[in-house]
């Protein structure tokens, strides 16, 4: 039961940075004067995607073997939320750390 209940976390958190990191907004909305600006700089969601689509390709390979990896979609999926969320956090942390 409980490896049920981790797949269907997993599940449902996969791709969560496409939801709760928010992107740094465009220099006409910049305001250099406050730091405090409308965008994500933790990494709690990048992390947790990177972790759901690591995990979700090792079971995958484990259960269907390389030859079968037309069904890696959800780990595509996480991963392309790690990477737009490490992105975007990153911009966020840069912006904030300039002068």
């Amino acid at each position: 039961m409980r490896i049920f209940a981790l797949v269907v976390a997993a599940v449902l958190l996969q791709g969560c940075s496409f939801i709760f990191v928010e992107e740094v907004p465009s220099p006409a909305y910049w305001k250099p004067e406050t730091k405090e600006q409308a965008c994500t700089e933790g990494m709690l969601w990048p992390i947790v995607d990177t972790l759901i689509a690591t995990g979700a390709t090792m079971a995958w390979l484990e259960i269907f073997g390389p030859e079968n990896v037309e069904g890696l979609a959800p780990a595509a999926l996480a991963g392309g939320g790690a990477a737009y969320g490490f992105i975007h956090t990153g911009r966020c942390r840069e912006l904030r750390a300039s002068p």
